[in-house]
């Protein structure tokens, strides 16, 4: 898949209307820097990210500059990072939204303290599944498929899958199983086949995964304010919330709030 090239004109707009919200962002990172050198360095290594983040992936070039480093800021806040599957920038139409990725979520669940481990796999058509009741099952991999083709390449996954589990083992003992099959995932895929179910289906598909099992998991008091929030930013952009972070407690800076208005190029 070839890789879409930013215009340089459009990169250059971009550029300068970042530079207009240095201040507001350099207000924000002094609340808890040690000093005012690291307030700077943090500001100016969140405006170079963001144009990182545009000169890959164009679409953010028709988003605000605000919108990209307020997403930014949220991410920061969550404690993740962009890439390594832990969150992702999301361009809709003229608004930018962060959407955490399953390792983001994994990581958030980690950081509530209350999972153990978490594991996680693919059903491929000839693999050895059997559901021996609720919430339990035996899940075999095929010799079939020694090179695991269907769990990271895409053809393979979507000519062989099945379905997908992930099995959380929580700190207070027990463990918590879900299962979903291709026909359900597929029912929550349908409609945004975007970069994540293109490149990595079989990551998509734990994550959908995933996401079930924390949303039907019996309240608990040490499950993050942050893993929620990322549950609600999956769930809203699954429906293309144009105003996805409404509601969601970041400290956003009034500059760089959801009442955006659009760039100049």
């Amino acid at each position: 898949m070839s890789m879409q090239l930013a215009d340089p004109k459009q990169l250059k707009g971009f550029r300068d209307n970042l530079q207009k919200f240095h201040d507001p962002l350099l207000a924000v990172f002094s609340e808890y820097a040690q000093s005012s050198d690291e307030a700077e360095q943090r500001t100016r290594r969140m405006m170079a990210l963001a144009f990182s983040e545009a000169q890959t992936n164009p679409s953010l070039l028709r988003c605000t500059p605000q919108s990209v480093l307020r997403s930014l800021l949220v991410v920061t806040q969550m404690g993740l990072s962009i890439g390594g599957d832990e969150a992702y920038l999301i361009g809709y139409g003229k608004d930018c939204t962060v959407v955490p990725g399953y390792q983001g979520l994994v990581t958030l669940a980690a950081n509530s303290g209350f999972m153990r481990s978490i594991n996680y796999d693919v059903i491929c058509v000839h693999d050895d599944f059997t559901v021996k009741g609720q919430g339990v099952f035996t899940h075999i991999r095929s010799f079939n498929d020694p090179e695991c083709l269907c769990r990271h390449d895409p053809k393979a996954f979507y000519d062989n899958v099945q379905g997908s589990w992930v099995e959380i083992e929580l700190t207070t003992g027990g463990t918590q199983r879900t299962l979903m099959d291709w026909q359900e995932i597929n029912s929550v895929r349908s409609g945004r086949e975007g970069f994540g179910w293109q490149s990595y289906p079989w990551r998509m598909s734990a994550k959908t995964v995933l996401r079930r099992a924390l949303r039907t998991m019996p309240k608990r008091p040490d499950m993050s304010p942050d893993l929620m929030k990322a549950i609600v930013l999956n769930d809203r952009a699954d429906k293309n919330d144009p105003m996805p972070l409404r509601g969601l407690e970041f400290n956003i800076p009034e500059e760089l709030d959801d009442a955006t208005t659009p760039q100049e190029n």
